[in-house]
């Protein structure tokens, strides 16, 4: 009968030593899913941090990148201003230099209508005495 006990007794023992050696495997094993688990979370919040970085030097360039367009426009139409400005003083400028030649024929024609008119004068005056001489 004690024979009996203690065998069922050694039995009930390995079980719970075969239990034990299980619960702490599985014990074991979720610290080291744990483990795993946590690296895995941490390397992911790396990842979100760089791509969070990443995307804000994104939002940065493309900023950046529309300012320049806007400077770029500006100066474009900077240039399409003075190129409108130079423009219009180039046909001014032949405008005034068609004017200034037409002046300078004027004149031209007038000093030789003055000088003409100068001669006249001097004939009519040389005729003049021709005729008192001739009185």
């Amino acid at each position: 009968h004690l024979k009996a006990d203690a065998a069922a007794s050694q039995s009930q023992h390995d079980n719970v030593k075969a239990e034990k050696l299980a619960l702490q495997h599985k014990v074991d094993t979720s610290a080291g899913d744990y483990q795993k688990l946590n690296a895995e979370h941490k390397d992911l919040q790396e990842k979100h941090k760089k791509a969070l970085a990443d995307l804000q030097d994104a939002q940065r360039l493309k900023a950046d990148a529309a300012a320049l367009q806007s400077q770029h426009d500006n100066v474009k139409a900077e240039k399409l201003a003075l190129q409108h400005k130079v423009d219009t003083s180039a046909g001014d400028y032949q405008k005034l230099n068609a004017e200034h030649k037409d002046l300078q024929e004027k004149h031209k024609k007038a000093l030789a209508d003055l000088q003409d008119a100068q001669r006249l004068k001097e004939d009519a005056a040389a005729l003049e005495s021709q005729h008192d001489n001739v009185k």
